[in-house]
């Protein structure tokens, strides 16, 4: 990992269709709030790549530039009560789709800032040279009770300008695997640090994207414990802090392979539900409108080439007292990244 400059990001909001964000260092960064994309935008031009990302490091915990993934992580915003609240990641792994941790939606829900009057969850991605999206959450949805991963679909809601003869508007995916990383693998995780401010200070917000690695210590085919994690998940050692849940985990060969679950703040290690539960999980992505499906899952987008998912063959999925379960084989744990 390269040891940039710290990114001291701020966010403010000075009026209600404007967004700022600068880098203290050189960078300023503005975006228009515009309205939800919720029907096909006359002109609207989208190009899609799937992207790995390898942090080059064995271990380490620092700051990140915020253009650096290309939008691929993005930061979540509860705006509620004249005030941003940064209290969570995810991570885009198809057009309009978000996986993030499954706790980080239970708690804003708990909070109450879900309910009708307790405000909107807003998702901002930084790309590459500058440029800046807003995103607005239409739906959540958990692959199973319990489990720490929900699907986020997504709402662009960045003011349109430029012609139809402009270039695309470029998007990153994660491009996924479904596989248990080996004990001793390296594993790269990135997320947001929480962060907050009231509207009526008019005060600066830092935006700060973090990456943090180290090796996978433990594996949990199953689930960790039957409260927190109960889903498949590794112990990784490496640091996060709070406002990483939800984001990205990627194996050795970049692939995602999961969210940050849980951890303890500033301490190793930390945990990370692997994606492949959410494979087969009912979502009606919303955006782009023309493109997409009105009901489909990642499996299904990633057959016809709208996402990625390596080893998507290994996950098999079945229905038992009424509940859609979804597992990979015994000999694919520990399977090693370049391995078919």
């Amino acid at each position: 990992m390269r040891d940039p400059l710290k990114d001291e990001t701020f966010l403010n909001k000075e009026t209600e269709g404007a967004v700022w964000l600068s880098n203290m260092v050189s960078d300023r960064y503005h975006v228009e709030i515009g309205p939800p994309e919720d029907s096909p935008c006359p002109g609207a031009h989208y190009e899609f790549r799937q992207k790995m990302v390898k942090i080059d490091a064995v271990a380490g915990f620092r700051d990140l530039q915020l253009p650096q993934l290309d939008g691929l992580v993005v930061a979540l915003d509860w705006v509620a009560n004249d005030q941003h609240h940064i209290w969570g990641s995810a991570v885009m792994v198809a057009p309009g789709v978000a996986l993030t941790a499954g706790h980080v939606i239970d708690e804003m829900r708990c909070r109450g800032f879900l309910a009708e009057a307790g405000g909107q969850l807003w998702a901002i991605s930084v790309h590459a040279a500058g440029r800046v999206e807003l995103w607005r959450a239409d739906s959540f949805t958990q692959d199973e009770e319990g489990s720490d991963l929900s699907l986020v679909t997504l709402l662009r809601t960045t003011a349109a300008f430029g012609t139809a003869a402009d270039p695309p508007l470029k998007f990153s995916l994660a491009r996924m695997a479904a596989r248990m990383p080996c004990v001793g693998e390296i594993i790269s995780l990135i997320g947001f640090k929480a962060a907050g401010v009231y509207f009526e200070r008019g005060a600066l917000m830092g935006l700060e994207l973090i990456g943090s690695v180290g090796p996978v210590t433990d594996q949990y085919p199953q689930q960790r414990d039957s409260h927190g994690l109960p889903n498949p998940t590794i112990a990784v050692d490496a640091v996060t802090v709070g406002g990483m849940s939800g984001g990205a985990a990627f194996d050795a060969a970049g692939h995602l392979i999961g969210v940050i679950s849980r951890g303890f703040e500033g301490q190793s290690p930390s945990f990370v539900s692997l994606s492949w539960p959410a494979t087969y999980v009912p979502i009606a992505p919303q955006w782009p409108r023309a493109a997409m499906p009105a009901e489909t899952s990642l499996g299904a987008l990633a057959k016809v080439g709208h996402c990625g998912i390596e080893h998507l063959e290994d996950v098999i999925t079945w229905m038992e007292d009424g509940r859609q379960l979804v597992a990979i084989p015994d000999l694919n744990v520990g399977k090693a990244p370049n391995q078919s």
